[in-house]
């Protein structure tokens, strides 16, 4: 074996790169992911590169432990490293931030809550729900819909709702989620009746409906951060045993290969968008209690340069398993209670900054730093638990 390859990119939501085997240039290899010293994936590097099947993704999102994360990226099956293989990933309760350049979670959700133009909610054209409702009849028995109740997760200009009444299709009851307060009230306007509402609320929090039938989404869980998993959840308690899940997810390649996260531009909208990998849609959705019955790709059109737009399109059922995954899986940061404070050691501690501060070699560092927000926090947070403890 001749390796060849690079990793172009080490950050809390990608680990991206192309590994090859020079002396089997049409073949493809694997690279393992190491974490802490524990495999935690082995990834195929058969993305297209270059016309080359060598490219590959990892989100080690779901894996990061609170802390410090030692990645290496290997050759599967060796000890060789893929060149610039290794890094640290440090995750705190400032790594969103610092990822997002603010609140992450407000800014996910800013540009959902406002109302936008219709082309603005699909890729610069008004599309269809026909490509989605297509291929969700593969799965689902639309005969039996007029005695069964549908909920949607971001309606948007209703485009899903608008294809299945122009089919004629009937249903005990429809209930449209969305973001927007605006939307819901221009959506109610346009279909709302005896059978059809719209609620204004967030899915990753509101409970609007028990035992539905069939819940459907399209072009929203890309956008929910940092990933599906509360919201899929949430949904999942709102559906009946054996009901069908169908969502679709941004997809950027045939493979269904790559994996990826980024906040777009305040320019561009500023939404954060994250890509699937049909490995890691699998594993988020039967973690959360459902069977995975297809994945296939659909196209609901072209974009306004003529572009065809791909999406994954995920139809599971309901198997009512325990949740096996959580929103958030790294450990929280570990608190101290009060009473656990050793006066001594706090004190320590506080003399050991004030003399830091004060020392000639050290002065101008600290000099730098002494108006920073943590250390600013830090010294608060000493002189509260001192003042409180008879400490001075």
């Amino acid at each position: 074996m001749r390796p060849d390859g690079n990793v172009d990119r080490f950050n809390i939501f990608s680990i991206h790169g192309w590994a090859a085997d020079r002396d089997r240039p049409q073949g493809t290899v694997d690279v393992e992911i190491i974490q802490n010293e524990r495999l935690v994936a082995t990834v195929p590097a058969r993305g297209v590169r270059g016309g080359v099947m060598e490219a590959f993704w990892f989100n080690p999102f779901e894996c990061l432990a609170y802390g410090e994360n030692r990645f290496e990226v290997r050759f599967a099956g060796t000890r060789t490293l893929v060149p610039h293989g290794r890094a640290t990933l440090y995750y705190d309760v400032h790594s969103g931030p610092r990822f997002a350049t603010e609140d992450p979670m407000a800014r996910s959700k800013a540009r959902w809550r406002g109302s936008e133009a219709e082309t603005s909610l699909t890729w610069g054209s008004v599309m269809t729900g026909d490509s989605f409702i297509d291929a969700v009849a593969e799965h689902v028995d639309f005969a039996r819909l007029p005695g069964q109740k549908i909920l949607e997760v971001g309606p948007g200009y209703g485009r899903l709702l608008a294809t299945l009444l122009a089919r004629g299709h009937a249903y005990r009851s429809y209930t449209g989620l969305e973001l927007s307060e605006d939307r819901v009230r221009q959506l109610g306007e346009k279909y709302g009746d005896a059978r059809t509402r719209f609620v204004w609320g967030d899915a990753t929090s509101d409970q609007v409906e028990t035992d539905c039938d069939l819940f459907v989404c399209s072009a929203t869980f890309e956008h929910l951060y940092p990933n599906l998993v509360a919201t899929l959840q949430n949904v999942q308690r709102q559906l009946a045993i054996g009901a069908w899940a169908c969502v679709d997810f941004v997809q950027l390649d045939p493979e269904m290969l790559v994996s990826e996260a980024w906040f777009e531009t305040k320019d561009s909208g500023g939404a954060f968008v994250r890509v699937y990998a049909r490995a890691e849609l699998e594993r988020l959705f039967t973690g959360c209690g459902f069977e995975i019955a297809g994945i296939a790709s659909v196209s609901p059109g072209r974009g306004p340069g003529g572009e065809i737009i791909n999406r994954i399109l995920v139809c599971a059922r309901n198997a009512g398993a325990p949740v096996a995954v959580t929103p958030s899986p790294r450990p929280a940061a570990p608190r101290v209670a009060f009473a656990e404070v050793d006066v001594a050691d706090v004190s320590r501690l506080w003399r050991g900054l004030r003399q830091l501060r004060d020392a000639a070699p050290f002065k101008p560092v600290m000099d730098r730093i002494s108006d920073r927000p943590a250390y600013v926090a830090l010294k608060r947070r000493l002189s509260t638990l001192l003042r409180g403890r008879g400490g001075f």
